[in-house]
């Protein structure tokens, strides 16, 4: 693969060239129309330089990257008086419908899978049509120039994109990335500040990708532009990195995610993820623009600091989680805002601070539960708690709001061994002075027992 990394040199200064032998045929004097064109660098699995590592591509041995995404003059023409009119495509407005209809289709482009290729190139050119590839329109650039490709070319995959591959798109509005695609460049899609919806197979660089680049603003980069927000994403304990992601993004779904992948991701509103059985450390901290979450029958563990800080967010089904993490649900102040409650009947450890500060909570039902230090301290709306077979730690419950009432029935037990029933009062108080006091500050005297 040597030579294609030649021959990628000379492309370079060929492009131009080869850009005029895709367009459409003029006659002698009039004005060559360029072709939208998407470009494409050929890799092999043992290519130094290589943007995928060997051993995730399995039995693949070459494939392509998207370098960029160029318009036609025309296509251009269109995109640039979308921009200088709000609305000119619109249902009321002054566009053809031609031209909305090409404007339609580059808010969404088509992507590629796998092209068909009859030789070793360094570069391909895929002729679209109003941002969608046209069907048997594939061409492929070599040391020979512009080569058509036949039906006995072989099949090779497009993996991802490379660095600020579509860079400055302001036409994207929807943005799918096909699932076999395994990387994402370091700001692929920096300046797409139209994107309302991106649907992707990760979040970040790829799957298995570490540090800044395991963050989902990873994609859209650390350049500044018109039309983003900055955000803040830490991806271990102690690295953080700003990133621009589109105001208006607010619908997003993944394939995979890992720790610390959306932390303080402010615009998006509605995260889609895949069945899996926990959600990682962090992994949505700070999401204050998430009011709703659809969470997988399948997860039975969320992880520390999972949810904390997610301020906006009301309606989550947690009835089948087996194990919250310290400060999962930390400060998610309209947590149970509908149902006055938080259904935990398969609860089997819930962490410190669990859901601290969570103060729409009236009412709360444990049953067979290790609850930690503080983990519903701060719920200020508390008003009813039933307690069953449970095991509490200090200051389960301090802080509540104007009068809590508890019910106590089975076995109960303090974190030092004390025995709680409901017919033992001294052991009752011991409950008021311990798992509801401790160290949260002095509480009013306003309990009682059943």
């Amino acid at each position: 693969m040597k030579k294609a990394a030649k021959l990628f040199l000379i492309m370079l200064l060929a492009l131009s060239t080869v850009a005029a032998l895709l367009a459409c045929e003029s006659k002698e004097g009039e004005e060559t129309v360029l072709e939208t064109t998407m470009t494409l660098e050929l890799f092999s699995a043992e290519d130094d330089d290589a943007p995928i590592a060997k051993d995730a591509l399995g039995d693949v041995e070459e494939y392509y990257i998207i370098t960029g995404y160029t318009f036609s003059s025309d296509d251009a023409a269109i995109v640039d008086k979308a921009k200088a009119y709000p609305g000119y495509y619109g249902e009321n407005g002054n566009g053809s419908e031609s031209e909305k209809a090409v404007y339609n289709n580059l808010k969404a482009v088509q992507l590629p899978t796998a092209v068909k290729v009859n030789a070793a190139t360094s570069k391909l050119v895929l002729k679209l049509e109003g941002g969608k590839i046209s069907s048997g329109d594939e061409y492929a650039i070599d040391a020979n120039g512009l080569v058509a490709v036949d039906a006995e070319g072989d099949e090779v995959p497009v993996l991802g994109f490379a660095d600020s591959a579509f860079s400055g798109h302001t036409e994207l509005v929807t943005l799918n990335v096909p699932e076999n695609y395994l990387t994402i460049g370091a700001g692929a899609f920096s300046g797409c500040s139209a994107l309302e919806e991106v649907n992707l197979p990760f979040a970040g660089g790829s799957e298995n990708a570490l540090n800044a680049e395991k963050a989902f603003g990873y994609i859209f980069g650390t350049v500044e532009y018109t039309g983003a927000v900055s955000v803040t994403q830490n991806y271990n304990a102690s690295g953080s990195t700003a990133f621009y992601i589109p105001g208006g993004l607010k619908k997003v779904t993944v394939g995979a995610f890992s720790k610390y992948a959306f932390y303080g991701v402010t615009t998006v509103e509605t995260v889609t993820i895949p069945e899996v059985e926990a959600i990682p450390e962090y992994a949505f901290y700070g999401c204050t623009g998430i009011n709703k979450f659809e969470l997988p029958a399948t997860v039975t563990e969320i992880k520390e600091g999972a949810f904390s800080g997610c301020a906006a967010l009301y309606s989550i089904d947690v009835s089948k989680v087996e194990t919250f993490g310290n400060s999962a649900f930390e400060g998610c102040a309209q947590l149970g805002y509908t149902e006055k409650t938080v259904n935990l009947a398969a609860a089997q450890y819930i962490g410190e601070k669990a859901f601290k500060g969570c103060s729409s909570i009236e009412s709360i039902t444990l049953a067979g539960v290790e609850v930690k230090a503080a983990a519903f301290s701060g719920c200020s709306a508390l008003e009813e708690a039933a307690l069953e077979n449970c095991t509490l730690s200090v200051g389960v419950f301090a802080s509540w709001g104007e009068f809590l009432n508890v019910t106590v029935t089975g076995n109960n037990t303090l974190v030092d061994g004390t025995a709680l029933t409901a017919g033992d009062v001294e052991a009752l108080k011991l409950v008021f002075i311990g798992a509801f006091v401790a160290d949260e500050g002095t509480q009013k005297a306003n309990v009682a027992f059943n």
